[in-house]
C-alpha cells in the first residue's frame, strides 16, 4: 500500500496487473459532464472489446425496500446512509457504487481492471490465460539496509507526487460538474482516503449534543454507525482487497510486476523493536525519558517526520457537515505516535505487543466467524479473534480503571494499533501512518496461515454464508466491498493468497496436510530502485 513494497525483479515474462485505483480519472474528471458511467473506450473497443468485456448496468437488490426488516442492524444503517441527517443527500457508499457509477465494465474470464485491459491478479499473458508466479511478501526486518532504504524512497515518491490516473470523491452527492465532486491527490493519500471513507462514521459517538448528528441519534435509537471494513465479517476480506490494491498500484508505478508488500512480524521479540529505527520514534511512551504510560502523543522522527496526515478532523465532517467529505488538501497535521505508552495497553497484565503464543492460539479456531458476527467477546470465530475482540488469554479485569468495567479487549490486531498510539489509535485516520500497511500485511499473513491449515475441500466458508440482516452493509458474502473499485465481493477475497497472485516467504506446515505456501526466494534477484518516476 505504501512505500514499503519490496523492489524485486525476476527474469520472466512481464505480468500485466489489474489496476485497482480509487476512481479512474478517465471516468470522472476527464468528462465535461459526469454521467455515472465507467465504460472506457479502449484501442480494442468499449471495455476492451467483445472478447474482453462489455458495459453493463449495475443491478443491486435493495434488501430493505419491503420494510420487513426495518429494525435490523443492516436496514437501520442503510436508512442512515440513504438520507444522512440534516440533508437530502445520499451517502456515496449507499448501495455501492450506484451513487457514483451505474454502468461499469463487466470483464470476461481472467481479464480485469476498470476497462478490462488488464489481467486479474494471478494471471498473465496476452489473453490472461497463463498462471503467473505469485509475488512474495517478506518480513521487512529481514531486508538489507539498502532494500529498506529503497522502500522509504518509494514511499516519499508516492506521497509527494500527484497520482495521474485516479481521483477521490470530495463531495456527495456527486454533481454533473466533475470538478466539484472529484480531486487529484498523491497515490499515498488516495490509500489514506480509501480507508478513511470505509470507517469515517466511527466518530459519530464523539459528536457533541448540539451537532446535527447528535440530534438525529437522539431520535434514532440505537444510532447507526456504518463501518464497511471493521467490526464484522468483512474485516479480513476487506483488508485483503485493500492490501492487494496497494500492492498492485505499487507494481504499476514501479513498473515491476514482482513487487511484494512487506510485513512487520511483531511477534519476533528479538527483532520487533528494530522497526522504530526504520519507521521513526516519538518522545512518548517507551521512548520517553523516563518511560511513561500516558495518553499523550508526540510527533515522530525519521523519514516520515514531515509527512502531512490528511482527513484528521473527522468530527467537523461527521457531526456538523453531514453531506461533506474529507478534503485531503485541508486540515493537515503531522503523524503522531506514543509507542507502548497508550492507556489500554499499559492497563494489561503486560504492556507488550502480541506474542507467537497468541497467534498460534488464534489459528485453532475452526470457523471463520460466528453469529452474531460482531465484536462480542464470546464470539470465538477466527475473524473476531484476530481482529482483537475475543480473549486469547485470561486477563485481570480490575487492572484498568480508566475503562468502563475495568477492562478493554485489545488483542492481536487491535492491540498493535493501541500500542503504537497517536495516528494509529484513531481508526479513520490510522492509514496516514506508513506502519499501518506493515501491520495489516502481517494480519493478512496470519489469515493466510489459518486458511492454509485446511485442504481445498475443507476450506471453511465465509460467514455468514448467506445474506444476514444482523451484519452491517458490505459485510454479507456477495456484497461489493466499499469503496473498492473495480468491484469485488467478500466471496472474491475469501480464498488462498496464491489464487490472488501472491504468497508469503515463511511456509506453514498444516496439521491436516494442506498445501504449503510456495516459496520463491530463490527466483528473486534484488536490483535496487528503478527509475520509478513513471506513471504515478
Amino acid at each position: 500500500m505504501h512505500y514499503t513494497m519490496m523492489l524485486w525483479i525476476v527474469v520472466l515474462t512481464a505480468t500485466i496487473t489489474i489496476s485497482f485505483g480509487q476512481l479512474p480519472r478517465t471516468c470522472t474528471l476527464d468528462k465535461e459532464v459526469f454521467d455515472y458511467e465507467c465504460c472506457p473506450t479502449t484501442s480494442s473497443g468499449v471495455c476492451g472489446g467483445l472478447t474482453r468485456g462489455s458495459c453493463v448496468d449495475i443491478s443491486i437488490v435493495d434488501q430493505c425496500a419491503d420494510g420487513n426488516n426495518d429494525d435490523s442492524n443492516y436496514c437501520m444503517m442503510q436508512r442512515f446512509m440513504q438520507n444522512r441527517p440534516g440533508t437530502d443527500n445520499t451517502d456515496f457508499r449507499y448501495n455501492w457504487p450506484t451513487q457514483i457509477f451505474q454502468r461499469v465494465c463487466q470483464c470476461n474470464g481472467n481479464f480485469g481492471g476498470y476497462d478490462c485491459m488488464s489481467c486479474t491478479r494471478g494471471y498473465t499473458g496476452d489473453n490472461c490465460s497463463e498462471v503467473a508466479e505469485p509475488v512474495v511478501r517478506r518480513n521487512i526486518l529481514s531486508l538489507s539496509d539498502e532494500e529498506q532504504q529503497e522502500l522509504v524512497n518509494i514511499a516519499q515518491m508516492i506521497k509527494s507526487t500527484t497520482a495521474s490516473g485516479y481521483v477521490v470523491p470530495i463531495k456527495e452527492p456527486v454533481t454533473t460538474d466533475p470538478s466539484e465532486s472529484f480531486a487529484e491527490i498523491s497515490l499515498f493519500d488516495i490509500f489514506v482516503s480509501f480507508h478513511f471513507n470505509a470507517i469515517r462514521d466511527q466518530e459519530i459517538n464523539n459528536c457533541d449534543d448540539t451537532s446535527i448528528i447528535s440530534n438525529y441519534c437522539n431520535e434514532t435509537n440505537p444510532c447507526p454507525v456504518p463501518d464497511f471494513g471493521h467490526e464484522g465479517p468483512t474485516f479480513l476480506t476487506w483488508h485483503r482487497a485493500y492490501m492487494l490494491y496497494v500492492e498492485t498500484e505499487l507494481q504499476r508505478v514501479t513498473n515491476n510486476p514482482r513487487f511484494g508488500l512487506p510485513y512487520w512480524d511483531w511477534t519476533d521479540e528479538d527483532a520487533r523493536d528494530d522497526i522504530w529505527d526504520l519507521m521513526g520514534k516519538s518522545d512518548c511512551g517507551i521512548f520517553a525519558d523516563p518511560p511513561d504510560n500516558t495518553t499523550s502523543e508526540a510527533p515522530i522522527d525519521g523519514p516520515f517526520a514531515d509527512w502531512d496526515a490528511i482527513c484528521t478532523n473527522p468530527l467537523e465532517i461527521i457531526c456538523n457537515a453531514a453531506n461533506q467529505m474529507c478534503n485531503p488538501k485541508q486540515d493537515l497535521t503531522k503523524i503522531q505516535r506514543c509507542i507502548g505508552g497508550t492507556v489500554g495497553v499499559q492497563c494489561r497484565v503486560e504492556s507488550t505487543l502480541p506474542s507467537t503464543i497468541e497467534v498460534t492460539e488464534s489459528l485453532t479456531e475452526a470457523h471463520y466467524d460466528n453469529d452474531p458476527y460482531g465484536t462480542d467477546e464470546n464470539n470465538s470465530g477466527f475473524r473476531n479473534v484476530l481482529e482483537g475482540y475475543n480473549y486469547i488469554v485470561e486477563r485481570d479485569r480490575d487492572v484498568c480503571p480508566d475503562f468502563v468495567g475495568g477492562f478493554r479487549i485489545t488483542e492481536l490486531h487491535n492491540r498493535v494499533h493501541i500500542y503504537i498510539g497517536g495516528t494509529m489509535l484513531d481508526v479513520p485516520t490510522a492509514s496516514n501512518d506508513p506502519i499501518f500497511f506493515l501491520h495489516h500485511c502481517m494480519i493478512d499473513r496470519i489469515y493466510e496461515l489459518w486458511l492454509d491449515q485446511f485442504t481445498d475441500n475443507e476450506l471453511p466458508s465465509y460467514e455468514p454464508s448467506t445474506f444476514n440482516y444482523g451484519v452491517g452493509p458490505g459485510h454479507n458474502i456477495d456484497e461489493y466491498l466499499v469503496p473498492i473499485f473495480p468491484l469485488y465481493t467478500n466471496r472474491d477475497m475469501h480464498k488462498r493468497a496464491t489464487a490472488l497472485g501472491y504468497t508469503y516467504n515463511v511456509p506453514v506446515t498444516p496439521s491436516n496436510g494442506a498445501n504449503n505456501l510456495n516459496v520463491l526466494n530463490g527466483l528473486i534477484v534484488s536490483l535496487g530502485l528503478l527509475a520509478v518516476m513513471l506513471l504515478i
